[in-house]
């Protein structure tokens, strides 16, 4: 006869919430490599700071968790994006998980900027394309150069417990919605990621002949 009841033993309880983890593990990684493979996305006019203000909602949980804060400096007028909500809710949230875990426990800043990409914009024979941008910027380490260049390639992780596929995924996203995703360091010494993203407004070029 078993001595004592197999619920009184504590290395049950242990075990039950090590597998239980271990399973969260698996299906996140699972739906992370199902979406590697984006599929293309139904697009329609969004509020890219309605998306980013849900998005910092459901990050709060776990930024408070660390003590890290999370700032924004939005341009009020720039126009929609066309895109995907659910999928560039994503792209973002991946963004703010990683900014979250590289940034210090108890003194941890996050900033999210949005304004215009004035730099550069794409012109075609038929139109002309600009861009808006969204920086997410921590206070963290930094990147070193070989973070920096692999850091979008699928298993590539320095954190302990990371699948590598959440920057990966965020790629994918932003390359479906015909945008850019790319890292640098940031004058604070902490990692800046940089999204561009083609607004719905297009100016169309003048004809071959029009009068200009």
């Amino acid at each position: 006869m078993l001595e004592g009841k197999l619920s009184d033993r504590p290395e049950i309880g242990k075990y039950s919430s090590m597998i239980v983890r271990q399973v969260d593990r698996l299906s996140q990684l699972i739906q992370g490599l199902l979406m590697l493979e984006t599929p293309a996305p139904a697009m329609e006019p969004l509020n890219i700071h309605r998306v980013l203000n849900d998005v910092i909602l459901l990050a709060q949980t776990e930024a408070r968790g660390r003590n890290v804060e999370i700032a924004t400096a939005f341009d009020p007028s720039l126009p929609e994006v066309r895109g995907n909500q659910d999928q560039l809710q994503q792209l973002f949230l991946n963004l703010l998980k990683n900014a979250v875990a590289a940034c210090p426990e108890s003194r941890g800043r996050i900033t999210v900027t949005t304004r215009m990409e004035n730099r550069f914009y794409v012109e075609t024979a038929s139109e002309r394309v600009r861009y808006l941008l969204v920086d997410v910027e921590d206070n963290g380490p930094g990147l070193d150069e070989e973070t920096r260049q692999r850091m979008f390639t699928p298993f590539f992780s320095r954190r302990e417990g990371g699948t590598g596929l959440g920057l990966s995924i965020a790629y994918n996203i932003a390359t479906a919605h015909k945008g850019r995703i790319h890292a640098e360091n940031s004058d604070n010494g902490g990692a800046r990621l940089r999204v561009q993203l083609p607004v719905t407004e297009t100016r169309r070029t003048a004809a071959r002949g029009d009068a200009s």
